[in-house]
C-alpha cells in the first residue's frame, strides 16, 4: 500500500490535510478499513478536532503513471506535492488519458531526480474529470524543470481543445 498524507496551507494559517491511498486489491483495501492505522488514524483525528467537517472518501480507478517509485529519496521526509481536477468536454476523458499516459511515460523515463509520484486517476462517477497526485523533490522543481518540459508543453498543445477545466492544489507531503 502507498499512503501520503498531504497538507495544504491557507494564507489564514489554517491548513487542510488529503490522504491518499493506493491498494493491490479490494481485499487490501476492506483490510486497511479494519486496520488498527485506520482506527488510530480517526481517533487521533477526533481527539485532537482536526475534522471542520465529515472524513469524504472518494474512489479513483488507476488509469496512467506510476504511484511510487522504488528510488525516492524522500520517501519519510517532505516533499512538494500537487493535486489537480482537470475537467474534460463530453466523452473526451479517454483522450485525455492517451495524452497523459505518453506524459507519463517521458516523466518516468526524463525526471527521475525529481518526480517521484506521477499518477492519474479516473473519476469512475464522473466520466468528464481525471484527477492527478504528483510529488517532486521541491516546488521548483515542479516549476521550473517539470511545467516547461517538452512533454507537458507538447500536451498543453494537444489537450486545449478537449479539456475545459483546471483546479490545481499545492500541498507539502508529510509522510
Amino acid at each position: 500500500m502507498c499512503f501520503y498524507l498531504l497538507k495544504e496551507k491557507y494564507a489564514d494559517n489554517t491548513a487542510a490535510v488529503v490522504t491518499a491511498c493506493c491498494f493491490r486489491s479490494r481485499e487490501a483495501y476492506d483490510d486497511y478499513l479494519g486496520s488498527t492505522t485506520k482506527s488510530t488514524l480517526d481517533q487521533i483525528c477526533k481527539t485532537k478536532d482536526l475534522l471542520r467537517e465529515p472524513a469524504r472518501e472518494q474512489h479513483l480507478n488507476p488509469v496512467a503513471g506510476f504511484p511510487l517509485r522504488s528510488t525516492d529519496p524522500h520517501s519519510g521526509s517532505a516533499s512538494h506535492a500537487a493535486l489537480a481536477k482537470i475537467e474534460y468536454a463530453s466523452a473526451m476523458r479517454s483522450k485525455g488519458i492517451e495524452f497523459w499516459k505518453h506524459v507519463a511515460k517521458e516523466v518516468e523515463e526524463n525526471e527521475k531526480e525529481g518526480t517521484y509520484t506521477y499518477w492519474f486517476l479516473a473519476d469512475p462517477e464522473d466520466e468528464n474529470t481525471l484527477y492527478s497526485l504528483e510529488r517532486y523533490r521541491d516546488e521548483g522543481y515542479l516549476w521550473d524543470v517539470h511545467v516547461p518540459s517538452r512533454a507537458i508543453q507538447d500536451n498543453i498543445k494537444n489537450q486545449k481543445h478537449i479539456r475545459t477545466g483546471l483546479v490545481l492544489r499545492g500541498f507539502e507531503s508529510v509522510e
